[in-house]
């Protein structure tokens, strides 16, 4: 008997078969999507806590800065600076900001900033005159160019060159901070308008003195900076100038040797008038020590009284001479100083002068008298006596030259004897050695 069925048909599954099959698939795909799902959430989650941890790191880390020792800094928010006026400006430390673009930090240098003024008011520096000396590049200088040469116009209309050196900082006002932030904000801004208000300060200051003063360094520098400062107030910029000193100071160099000259015969004659002030100074002291200069006004004053024909001022000042030289002490209207030196050795040595030429001649006359009470007895005897003693002190002097005389011709000798000569001159040297002993004794 045949079959007559299809063989592919008797492979086919059933309906129940295939439902069943179904039915776990989808088990199955349940558990994969929900274990998937449940994955994506946890991920979302944590995705979303790492998203909120960096918006909060972000507004609060962020946005803390530190500002230094050496600076002062300001807060914008926006572009406009945040705080009350009084908080506007930030001390050094940490301080908090929103973060950028919402805020921003604006720093601002507070350590002093120096600048050079080396080529407005100097004059051209080749590049073959470069390391040469001012009197090396002097030698072939030729007459100023205006349109490469800078210079300064002094008081007296005369012309120099000169170098500055310009410091400055951020004022110490409670809104210079905020002016420099607003009107200026740069430091190559600040240098340059710092440059222009200097430049314009010295062109004044130098105006002020004469050219001789300008070389030799005295320019008024407070002048300077008060001029330059006045500018950048008027700016409104912040910045003070705190130095401007004149680093390097000369005339044209075309003038230079002519200049020198002049200044060394200056410098030469300042010498000489100090080395003869200070030699007269040191013999006013060798003469009366250290009342000269009161003795001095002393006699002057006396002077002037007999010039002007006033008596009676002369004549007090007379008397008042008198006394001082008397007592060796200046009165007190002019120091009261001792009078010491040449001057006391002088009035000792007259003071022992006339105590010996009175001790003398009332000698002297004691031996006048003598002679006269002894003449009226014997005047013989008296007479003889005294033309002894006259011949014998006339020619028993040490000085006096015997010249014995042969009978027959006569011939005159004119030369003294060497060896007297000798032994006079010895003697009077002796005398001038011990009276400049005695007056270096009576000086010390």
């Amino acid at each position: 008997m045949n079959d007559t069925r299809d063989p592919l048909t008797e492979l086919e599954p059933t309906q129940p078969a295939v439902e069943a099959a179904d039915s776990m698939d989808a088990q199955e795909l349940d558990a994969a999507q929900q274990s998937l799902a449940d994955a994506m959430q946890v991920s979302f989650r944590l995705l979303t806590v790492i998203m909120v941890c960096l918006v909060l790191f972000y507004i609060f880390g962020s946005g803390w800065f530190q500002v230094s020792e050496q600076e002062k800094a300001v807060r914008l928010f926006f572009g406009e600076i945040a705080g009350d006026q009084s908080q506007q400006v930030l001390e050094p430390g940490w301080k908090p900001n929103w973060p950028y673009p919402v805020g921003e930090n604006v720093r601002i240098p507070t350590a002093p900033r120096t600048i050079m003024i080396d080529k407005a008011f100097w004059f051209e520096v080749t590049e073959r005159d470069q390391g040469k000396t001012l009197d090396e590049m002097a030698g072939g200088a030729g007459p100023l160019n205006p349109e490469l040469d800078g210079a300064l116009i002094t008081g007296d209309a005369n012309v120099v060159h000169a170098q500055f050196e310009a410091s400055y900082r951020i004022g110490d006002g409670p809104s210079d901070p905020i002016n420099y932030v607003t009107n200026v904000g740069d430091v190559a801004l600040a240098d340059a308008l710092v440059r222009s208000a200097a430049e314009s300060g010295i062109i004044r200051a130098v105006a002020e003195v004469e050219a001789d003063d300008a070389v030799r360094g005295r320019i008024n520098q407070n002048r300077a900076k008060l001029y330059a400062n006045e500018i950048l107030d008027g700016l409104a910029t912040g910045i003070e100038i705190t130095t401007l000193p004149a680093k390097r100071t000369t005339m044209p160099l075309s003038v230079l040797a002519a200049y020198r000259q002049v200044n060394d015969a200056e410098s030469e004659r300042a010498n000489l008038i100090n080395q003869a002030r200070q030699e007269a100074t040191q013999i006013l002291r060798d003469t009366a020590g250290p009342g000269a200069d009161g003795l001095f006004r002393l006699i002057q004053d006396f002077e002037l009284a007999q010039s002007a024909g006033d008596a009676e001022r002369a004549a007090e000042l007379q008397a008042l001479l008198d006394r001082s030289l008397t007592d060796q002490r200046l009165p007190e209207a002019y120091g009261g100083e001792p009078i010491v030196g040449e001057v006391r050795s002088t009035l000792n040595g007259a003071l022992a002068f006339r105590t010996q030429e009175v001790e003398q001649i009332r000698t002297e006359v004691q031996r006048f008298e003598s002679l006269l009470e002894m003449h009226g007895e014997v005047p013989a005897i008296v007479e003889n006596r005294v033309r002894e003693n006259a011949r014998r002190a006339i020619l028993g002097g040490e000085d006096n030259e015997a010249f014995w005389l042969a009978p027959g011709e006569i011939r005159i000798q004119v030369n003294r004897d060497p060896d007297v000569q000798r032994r006079v001159d010895e003697r009077r040297l002796q005398a001038i050695q011990e009276q400049s002993n005695e007056r270096r004794e009576v000086i010390r």
